[in-house]
């Protein structure tokens, strides 16, 4: 095997008030190879982002000591926060915590608090650790260790003589995520706030991007000031990141220009504004679904606690479903269509009494590939919002494949309660 190549030299860290940036390394043959889903990044994207911190780069690396030890030293040199994902198992692949320790000239160790806390794990499972599982409570020399809590590898810190700091966590999304929260998150709260780096956000609905573009150009942008863009099915989040005089009248034109449209500042997904709302209220709704085949009430209950506000549901795919669990008249589907503004109406208005909630929200629609005509062509469906003060149906017509239709008529569903609930 040939030699390692040297260790690059690293810039000083950079001086308090300039731009501080981090680089995750997600280790892993099967995120490369399409088995699992990467979300490294985008967790850890997230959460830098909101803390002001860009994420400037995301490596994916096969489980190869070698290039984990070359890749790791080299963002060292460009970053001051690096954060290495994956490889930390008992198996004979998982070889991160060696590679990265050779990246930063330390040695591997045991920890006591880790090794008890394996031994925790094992006898509650009323089993024995073997030698390659015990290896899951090694660490870097010098790191700080915390403890995870949904699983056995710690997660570490290890901070270089020049204040660059290197974490590596596990890959498994549970363990991952649970680590971030427990762990990630307060240590970066203890940076402090950069006032030199304010980040604000904004979850808006009803418009695509290249439109908030535009009315953000003819606007105006402050120099200085990074402006970001994330589309998604019926909304875009919009992010501004600068300095706070920079920031803040942005801030306000965002607030004026988008006041009917604005979800959130928190880049919080609408399921989960409508369950502050119902429960502020004290009100319940139910669904009565059929193109999404129960993706509204699945994302309205992807929300802890939503059960003292959601009451259940209709899937409503076939028309003597709909005739019989929900007082759809047949005379409007002979008429009308499964796929009409009277048939959307009738379900909202059905699954509403069936339940006897606050709220009934119905979608019917055509998610394709086939199915369509001329006058009801794939991507149309209709979404009804049925309460105490009457029914209202929406008509929309979007574009792409199953699936992406399908997203869309769940969010346009959910976006349309809250605009009621508004």
């Amino acid at each position: 095997m040939n030699a390692l190549p040297p260790r690059p030299e690293r810039v000083p860290i950079v001086p308090p008030g300039s731009r501080l940036s981090a680089e995750v390394i997600a280790t892993g043959a099967e995120l490369l190879q399409g088995r699992t889903l990467n979300r490294h990044g985008h967790t850890l994207g997230g959460l830098l982002t909101a803390f002001g911190v860009p994420l400037d780069r995301e490596t994916v690396l096969p489980d190869d000591p070698r290039r984990i030890t070359c890749v790791t030293a080299e963002a060292l040199k460009r970053a001051e926060l690096v954060f290495v994902t994956g490889g930390l198992g008992p198996t004979d692949d998982d070889l991160t915590r060696e590679a990265v320790a050779e990246a930063l000239g330390k040695a591997v160790v045991s920890d006591p608090e880790a090794d008890a806390h394996l031994q925790a794990y094992f006898d509650r499972m009323k089993r024995s650790p073997t030698p390659a599982q015990r290896r899951q409570a090694k660490v870097i020399e010098g790191a700080k260790v915390f403890m995870n809590p949904v699983g056995i590898a710690p997660g570490q810190c290890i901070t270089t003589e020049d204040q660059r700091h290197v974490w590596l966590l596990p890959g498994p999304p549970r363990e991952l995520e649970g680590l971030v929260e427990c762990a990630v998150r307060p240590w970066l709260t203890q940076l402090g706030e950069r006032p030199d780096r304010q980040v604000r956000l904004f979850r808006i609905l009803g418009h695509s991007e290249s439109r908030v573009q535009e009315a953000v150009l003819a606007h105006g942008v402050p120099d200085g000031l990074e402006i970001a863009y994330c589309a998604r099915p019926g909304s875009v989040e919009l992010r501004f990141t600068g300095t706070e005089q920079g920031v803040a009248p942005m801030v306000d034109w965002v607030r004026e220009q988008y006041r009917d449209d604005v979800l959130n500042e928190t880049g919080d997904p609408v399921e989960v504004e409508l369950g502050k709302a119902l429960t502020a209220r004290k009100e319940s709704v139910a669904t009565a679904e059929s193109c999404t085949a129960g993706g509204i009430a699945e994302r309205l209950t992807d929300v802890p606690g939503s059960s003292a506000y959601f009451t259940g549901g209709v899937i409503a795919y076939a028309n003597e479903v709909k005739v019989r669990e929900l007082g759809v008249s047949e005379t409007n589907l002979a008429q009308h269509g499964a796929v009409s503004e009277a048939v959307a109406a009738e379900m909202a208005e059905g699954v509403w009494k069936k339940f006897n909630t606050d709220w009934g929200i119905s979608i019917t629609g055509i998610a394709g590939p086939g199915g369509g005509s001329p006058e009801k062509p794939v991507g149309l469906f209709f979404v009804g919002i049925s309460g105490k003060n009457g029914t209202r149906v929406t008509r929309h017509q979007v574009n792409g494949n199953r699936a992406q239709i399908r997203d869309h008529g769940t969010q346009r569903a959910l976006e349309g309660l809250w605009r009621e609930l508004r």
